[in-house]
């Protein structure tokens, strides 16, 4: 991988401040997130999760949701100038996609990737650097955003074109709350799309219809990926056992989860992060959580938090949609 780009490290990420969130995370006995993707070893570890269980990469129903949705917002933007800024980019194999929708559409794309990973920003902006009119310096910053941050990230767009912010595969990794306030936010920028992993339709019960996709988290994938990051804390696997059950549902928003809790089977003591942690036997930490949407629930979290839905996509597998989000 090039390191040839510029890249901006925002002060969120600014080792301090990383520091800090870490902590504040540990003492509420909760792995901080951005522990997971801090270092190349664990970004690769993630892109293996990615590649053997997204439907993006399994499933040729979920790509042609994203080839439909695409193609409609470019015709949005044909002949026109446009900034598109991704949070939380990933590999940018979606936001390639889109752009080079944007240029069949002969729309003038100005392209920025953000991750909280310095190797996922720089990977995405290198996959997409051809596809765009301009590409502005990759940022790694940490989310959910601020007023702040989304200044910070807007800055370098042309001011007379608007920015669309992709939020694509972030509603799953943050609790409901974080990630709708993070949506309102970047709305004062612009269009948002943002995706949702949902729910089978299939299943009745909604809580049921979360538990039944148990199977795509506890898998070898997710599991060498989350104790990769226990281990870079000092915990080793013999010191409990990594649990994967449906939790929720969300006390404001009624969304359900499944969440990977690491449950103590011995006392440790260690150091991590600056923080001094005294773990006793039945004890647990909350390793991940990914909430499951419907796409009901998805439109009334919206309206409650005062934005407008104006247009849904939906998979034909019925796992995967995506919703775009207008200024209010």
């Amino acid at each position: 991988m090039s390191d040839s780009a510029e890249v901006i490290i925002h002060e969120s990420a600014e080792p301090r401040a990383l520091l800090a969130a870490a902590r504040a995370a540990l003492r509420r006995r909760e792995i901080p997130a951005a522990l997971h993707y801090e270092s190349e070893a664990q970004a690769a570890l993630w892109l293996a999760v990615h590649k053997a269980h997204s439907p993006w990469i399994r499933d040729e129903r979920c790509r042609a949701l994203y080839r439909t949705a695409f193609g409609d917002l470019a015709g949005q933007f044909k002949m026109r100038a446009v900034g598109v800024l991704s949070l939380g980019c990933g590999s940018g194999e979606k936001d390639a996609l889109l752009l080079g929708a944007l240029r069949e559409a002969e729309a003038k794309a100005c392209y920025r990737s953000h991750d909280v990973s310095r190797a996922l920003a720089l990977a995405a902006y290198e996959r997409c650097a051809a596809l765009t009119n301009e590409t502005l310096a990759p940022m790694v910053a940490a989310l959910p955003p601020d007023a702040a941050l989304r200044a910070a990230l807007v800055d370098g767009f042309n001011l007379g074109a608007p920015v669309l912010t992709l939020m694509l595969g972030l509603s799953p990794n943050f609790e409901p709350a974080e990630f709708f306030s993070a949506v309102k936010i970047m709305s004062a920028a612009g269009p948002v799309l943002l995706s949702a992993n949902l729910a089978p339709e299939e299943e009745r019960d909604y809580a049921a219809a979360v538990a039944a996709v148990l199977p795509q988290y506890n898998n070898p994938e997710t599991r060498a990926w989350l104790l990769s990051t226990l281990s870079g804390i000092g915990l080793a696997p013999e010191d409990g056992t990594l649990v994967f059950r449906p939790g929720g549902p969300d006390a404001e928003f009624g969304v359900c989860c499944i969440e990977a809790r690491f449950e103590m089977t011995r006392r440790r003591e260690l150091m991590a992060c600056g923080e001094q942690l005294l773990l006793e036997p039945r004890d647990s930490m909350r390793v991940f959580f990914s909430y499951r949407y419907t796409p009901a629930l998805m439109e009334a979290s919206l309206r409650r938090c005062g934005l407008a839905l104006a247009k849904s996509w939906l998979s034909s597998a019925g796992d995967e949609g995506l919703f775009l989000v207008q200024p209010v």
